[in-house]
């Protein structure tokens, strides 16, 4: 938090001393992300953006905004852990089988297969500083952004599957509740569990935005895309994987100071 206080007061600092005229008010929006490609499309999740923004007006045509938002990102990965287990039915087939069928596997071992699937919910406090060029009531604006992981909340999902020999095909059916009872856990229900940790996550991320907007009166409607420039894993992936966000929102900016021209020290008519 004190370096974002170091980063923010030197910032409003500036705009007070050099600013023709400030705006400042509230925004609030959606983002859009894509979250996963599956065989039926894309999957596409929303989360919520809003914050207070700052603008700085040089000109009719150019502006400096800024601001601090909070803006939730979603992410969803998988990934498969292999281990090795004694597999005590294998040497058990030749008797089931008469004698042993061609090509069974009679490897002591079994492999085990755990797949983990992680939704991941963001939240960052995000800092952009954008420029703004204006031409009527329409403005495109492009710029860097910082943000910062503030929380996160996990879901996990595991399950589990298994190359042990499943005796119970060559047993007859009235040993079916015996070959249960001693057949090892193939397909395990899915396990879920939550947690609000941040390992493996990364603490913060770099990033452009550029977008149009359409002011209207203080009223500001701005469509945008940001792009993040680092992977949200501290574990680097080969693509990484960032955020990619399309985020629309609306802001309300009220007027907080104009520059005027000077006058003579007595507020007098020069003629």
């Amino acid at each position: 938090m004190k370096k974002l206080l170091v980063l923010i007061f030197p910032l409003l600092f500036y705009y007070q001393l050099i600013a023709q005229k400030i705006s400042l008010g509230p925004e609030i929006g959606l983002n859009l992300f894509k979250i996963e490609d599956t065989n039926l499309g894309s999957n596409y999740q929303l989360g919520y953006f809003f914050g207070m923004g700052i603008n700085n007006k040089f000109s009719d045509n150019f502006s400096l905004s800024s601001g601090i938002f909070l803006s939730q990102k979603k992410k969803q990965y998988s990934f498969i852990d292999t281990t090795k287990t004694p597999d005590p039915f294998a040497s058990l087939l030749p008797i089931f089988t008469g004698g042993g069928i061609p090509g069974a596997n009679v490897s002591s071992e079994a492999s085990v297969y755990t797949t983990t699937n992680i939704r991941l919910s963001e939240l960052y406090l995000q800092i952009p500083v954008l420029a703004n060029l204006t031409l009527s009531n329409f403005s495109f604006f492009s710029g860097p952004y910082i943000s910062f992981l503030v929380s996160v909340k996990q879901n996990i999902v595991k399950t589990t599957e298994s190359t042990a020999t499943d005796i119970s095909t060559f047993l007859p059916d009235e040993y079916n509740a015996f070959s249960s009872f001693l057949q090892p856990n193939k397909n395990n229900e899915p396990t879920i569990t939550s947690s609000n940790s941040k390992d493996g996550l990364t603490s913060f991320d770099i990033g452009v935005t550029s977008g149009l907007g359409y002011k209207f009166n203080n009223l500001r409607l701005n469509a945008c895309f940001s792009y993040g420039f680092m992977d949200f894993q501290k574990e680097k992936n080969n693509p990484i994987n960032n955020h990619q966000i399309f985020t629309l929102s609306l802001a309300y900016l009220f007027d907080l100071k104009t520059t005027e021209k000077l006058k003579n020290k007595y507020d007098l008519d020069v003629k």
